[in-house]
């Protein structure tokens, strides 16, 4: 288990799921529960569902390159724009 205070407890839940080597869908499945279950909107929503996402599709060994843009994907088309070096999402 992931002992950093910094980290999210949505992924301090979900980590086991990978090292315990569960199917990718049943992962996937799982982590959707917990996200439904919890009752959450707005932002609180989007990060888990982009978290759950991610701990699947990198369990499952998506390309990074690919998830990456997947992940972006989910905020909005200006995100998938490149930006210039150092300029930052408004």
């Amino acid at each position: 288990m992931i002992e950093r205070e910094d980290c999210h407890p949505f992924l301090k839940a979900a980590i086991p799921f990978i090292t315990e080597a569960y199917e990718p869908e049943l992962v996937a499945e799982m982590l959707t529960n917990l996200v439904l279950a919890g009752g959450f909107t707005g932002v609180e929503l989007l990060c888990r569902v982009i978290m759950a996402e991610a701990v699947a599709a990198f369990q499952d060994g998506m390309n990074p390159a690919i998830l990456k843009i997947a992940l972006l994907s989910m905020l909005g088309e200006k995100y998938l724009q490149p930006r210039p070096a150092g300029e930052r999402y408004a």
